[in-house]
């Protein structure tokens, strides 16, 4: 299956809102999203226009990317369902109109 450019970011978009929506028993990435809103906070506060986030000081990168991309899978896969269903209902086999 190939997706076009426009499909993929539509894709990556809405599961990464799922994702920070939901993102449930996300360890590693809790850990690190409260990493960066205090760093954030910080750079704010002290009035600076950039801010470096160092992830490896807080998670194991290669864990967090592993639990991240399995709950990109799981929402895309729920995306890609309702893609495939609406397909399915629209263009193969529509309801009929009496």
């Amino acid at each position: 299956m190939e997706f076009l450019p426009e499909e993929q970011k539509l894709l990556f978009d809405e599961a990464v809102e799922d994702i920070l929506r939901e993102r449930g028993s996300a360890l590693y990435l809790t850990d690190a999203l409260e990493y960066a809103e205090r760093a954030v906070v910080s750079g704010l506060l002290s009035g600076k226009s950039e801010i470096t986030l160092d992830l490896g000081h807080i998670v194991q990168t290669a864990e967090a990317q592993k639990e991240v991309k399995d709950l990109f899978r799981e929402y895309t896969s729920n995306l890609i369902s309702d893609w495939a269903w609406d397909v399915i209902d629209r263009d193969l086999y529509p309801n009929v109109k009496n």
